[in-house]
């Protein structure tokens, strides 16, 4: 079994090193044009790789695990059930179904402690002020140890010595990088953890995103980007007016599954 997430889980050495799940697949620019970047601290630099979907992927033999991370979930109704809900991996399960892979989307507590968003995972696969944003969460008496536990000395101290890497399980992970536009909503989040661990994709640095074997580091692609929520019609006049596209999320999944079934996984 193959887990995937777009959130760190495992981490925080002296230069950030929030890892993965099994595989670690860790807003976007008006006009996606190439990143000044240090390739040598990236890692390779994945540029255009993934910017269009091949004819035929090939089907691993296990079941891929989409797991969500902090304030995530899987769908989420805004209006009652009886209208359609919001993906949060948009459009990717379906896509990755359709080539016949196994697919099994997670939900657990959006912001419980890691112990209890762990177990809860376990279980389901068995069977811009963050002081502010803080303060709020408890008034509605939602749980926030999530946030309590995201800072380096709770990882490096406590979580990372508890939680060592397990015999058997192959780790893999990539990275992202983008430079947001003024207008981003990631704009200040993006230049808070570039300011402490450099590139990043407006939320996870490159560096956090390393666990085992780094596959290497997606250019210009946003944490949105990755779970496919870029806005389409900026995506179509970018295109109309002659440019190509860069990264396409289904294409990146597509891949993995196709990557993993190469190795009989």
């Amino acid at each position: 079994m193959t887990a995937l997430s777009c959130s760190p889980l495992r981490s925080l050495k002296p230069k950030i090193k929030l890892s993965p799940l099994n595989v670690r697949f860790a807003t976007a620019k008006i006009s996606p044009k190439p990143q000044d970047v240090d390739v040598k601290n990236l890692g390779r630099a994945i540029v255009d790789d993934f910017a269009q979907i091949r004819a035929k992927y090939r089907t691993p033999k296990h079941p891929i695990v989409l797991a969500h991370g902090l304030l995530g979930f899987d769908e989420l109704h805004l209006v009652g059930a009886a209208l359609p809900g919001i993906h949060y991996w948009r459009g990717i399960a379906e896509a990755l179904r359709k080539n016949g892979i196994e697919v099994i989307t997670t939900s657990v507590p959006a912001s419980s402690s890691i112990e209890e968003r762990a177990a809860k995972l376990s279980s389901e696969i068995e069977t811009t002020s963050l002081p502010r944003i803080f303060r709020a969460l408890k008034a509605l008496r939602i749980e926030t140890e999530a946030f309590t536990q995201l800072t380096r000395r709770f990882m490096q101290e406590d979580f990372n010595p508890k939680t060592p890497n397990r015999e058997g399980v192959r780790y893999l992970s990539y990275g992202a990088s983008v430079d947001p536009s003024i207008w981003s909503a990631f704009k200040r989040s993006h230049r808070i953890v570039e300011r402490e661990e450099g590139a990043n994709d407006g939320l996870v640095s490159v560096e956090s995103s390393k666990w085992g074997e780094y596959k290497g580091t997606l250019v210009n692609v946003s944490h949105l980007d990755l779970i496919n929520w870029t806005n389409r019609l900026r995506w179509l006049v970018w295109e109309m007016t002659g440019n190509k596209r860069n990264f396409n999320a289904i294409a990146f999944y597509l891949d993995i599954g196709d990557m993993l079934a190469k190795e009989g996984l």
